[in-house]
């Protein structure tokens, strides 16, 4: 529980920081060096060790958006750094870099809760192309099931139907939910109906378009945001 309760805490401090974080464990310290300088000049942020108990401790104590782990580490095998790490319920994306190449090898690490397994040597360029990838989706998957939201002039909470210093209604709470979960993507009206309305019907629809006008009221003076329809098939909930 007290990993938890600190988890969301750096969540919240994330904002501090939008930079990509990335925790980097590689055992060979010529190749750490080399990764943490192509990775910052990329502007990414990274935090380096080639000790597995230093990498379980900064994992602890920092957020970070993906993990980087070699086989070999000092003082535990990189194997034992990711189970520790997937110990602790987090479903942040971990590679593993390796050199084994042996079919056994390979599954066992998918199968200890690896998300990808990067044989050496490899490309730097194809690998900062795989971080990308998962970091996009860990991201996107945060974002789905986030229900508090603070950034810029606006605070909301999906639990308590609060918008800044308004009191939503459970259904006008609902549908912002939904399209905060979804900022800058197209929610399509069918969704919203099933989702929330549980029904598709015709008074079903009305009623969404009514709930659709009162949120643009309540966000008039919140400049960031605006609901914008989508040529019939929905509506997006557009960061300015």
């Amino acid at each position: 529980m007290a990993y938890h309760l600190q988890n969301k805490f750096r969540t919240k401090l994330r904002k501090m920081n939008e930079k990509t974080s990335i925790l980097l464990c590689e055992g060979d310290l010529n190749l750490a060096h080399l990764l943490s300088d192509f990775f910052t000049g990329e502007g990414f942020s990274v935090k380096m060790t080639d000790d597995a108990t230093e990498g379980f401790r900064l994992f602890k104590n920092n957020y970070f958006d993906i993990c980087l782990i070699d086989t070999f580490l000092r003082n535990k095998s990189g194997i034992s750094l990711l189970q520790d790490i997937r110990s602790t319920k987090s479903n942040i994306p971990i590679l593993m870099l390796t050199d084994k190449t042996g079919r056994d090898d390979i599954i066992n690490t998918y199968k200890r809760g690896a998300d990808d397994c990067v044989i050496k040597p490899f490309s730097i360029h194809i690998l900062m192309c795989k971080i990308k990838v998962f970091v996009h989706r860990f991201k996107e998957f945060q974002t789905s099931q986030q229900t508090e939201f603070d950034f810029e002039s606006v605070r909301f909470s999906g639990t308590s139907h609060m918008l800044n210093d308004q009191h939503l209604s459970a259904r006008e709470s609902d549908l912002l939910l939904l399209l905060l979960q979804n900022v800058n993507r197209l929610v399509e009206r069918k969704q919203i109906l099933k989702q929330i309305w549980q029904k598709e019907d015709y008074f079903s629809s009305k009623s969404l378009s009514v709930y659709i006008t009162r949120l643009r009221i309540l966000l008039r003076n919140i400049p960031t945001l605006k609901i914008v329809a989508c040529s019939g098939k929905g509506y997006k909930l557009v960061k300015l």
